[in-house]
């Protein structure tokens, strides 16, 4: 591989020329730009991205910020916007925090690296006021929940609306015990999928039941006692888990208990593809992480998220 001077001196050419042939800038005829391009292919020429960026003077760097890389539906979700911003030239950097703290630190340093941006779960408890000086020279895309605060792009569909479409949805299958499992935490997703599956059910002149992941000792207690006939779980590996218990205790899914799940991530169908559940949009997700860091937002709402008919919930 050759470097951008020797590429000019074999072209008989300044080194600004081939930067204005390579990056297909004016200045530069037809005919000589065609045999930079030539001579750069013949030898195997590689932009030194780093080079690229304090030329152009931005990066293409764009930072992710999840609290954990164990998390196989955040991994699925930043897989899907990182093969957008492949296609915009950007590469995708995530990072784990493990508190608030330490999630403000390397927002700092994304910016202090002059980001293309970043995209972020942030944490529940987050001040989000000390992120305020950041936002002056970083775009932060947050997933998951809108924080109450300018500047900052909210990007996820109305969970109130998931937890309301997948009541609907059992409920058109007949079942009117049902029961919601999700996770004992202040999550924002968590409290409004809870809020739109309470709503759901009071509106159809229901009694909302809730259980934050329970031991099997628990969840049978639940079920016999209401004579529950589905099971809402906020998410498909709490689905899988409420499935294993049941099985542990003879019940059958569905045959004697419905089971839905949300998320329908691809790393979860192959290991498990048999939940019904509700889809999460990640591609529409991506669509407009990556209109929001091309300067272009989109206009309409994040899809919401649409049932997945499977073998976990039966008509009754």
């Amino acid at each position: 591989m050759i470097s951008s001077l020797e590429l000019a001196k074999r072209c008989g050419v300044s080194q600004g020329t081939v930067d204005r042939a390579l990056h297909n800038r004016p200045g530069i005829s037809a005919k000589t730009r065609d045999r930079i391009l030539k001579v750069a292919a013949e030898h195997g020429y590689q932009a030194n991205p780093v080079a690229t960026e304090m030329m152009q003077g931005k990066s293409i760097i764009v930072g992710g910020l999840v609290p954990s890389l164990n998390s196989i539906f955040f991994m699925d979700l930043f897989e899907t916007i990182s093969r957008k911003l492949d296609a915009m030239g950007l590469r995708l950097q995530v990072c784990s925090y493990d508190s608030p703290a330490s999630c403000i630190s390397i927002l700092t340093d994304f910016a202090a690296r002059k980001s293309a941006g970043v995209i972020m779960i942030p944490p529940v408890n987050v001040d989000w006021n000390n992120i305020k000086p950041i936002l002056k020279s970083l775009p932060i895309i947050s997933l998951i929940h809108s924080p109450d605060i300018a500047d900052v792009h909210g990007v996820h569909p109305d969970e109130v609306t998931t937890g309301k479409d997948a009541v609907k949805g059992l409920i058109k299958h007949g079942h009117r015990q049902i029961l919601m499992v999700d996770y004992d935490n202040a999550s924002p997703a968590v409290l409004q999928r809870t809020h739109g599956y309470e709503q759901a059910m009071l509106k159809a002149g229901l009694s909302p039941i809730r259980v934050c992941k329970p031991d099997t000792r628990t969840l049978l207690k639940h079920i016999n006692e209401n004579k529950i006939t589905a099971v809402f779980c906020h998410n498909d590996w709490l689905a899988l888990e409420v499935i294993r218990q049941l099985n542990s205790v003879s019940l059958r899914v569905p045959e004697d208990v419905s089971v839905l799940g949300v998320d329908d991530s691809p790393t979860f169908i192959t290991l498990c593809d048999q939940v019904t559940t509700m889809h999460y949009p990640a591609e529409d997700i991506a669509e407009h992480v990556t209109a929001i860091l091309n300067g272009k937002p989109l206009k309409r709402r994040v899809k919401p998220c649409t049932w997945v008919e499977r073998k976990s919930v039966r008509a009754i």
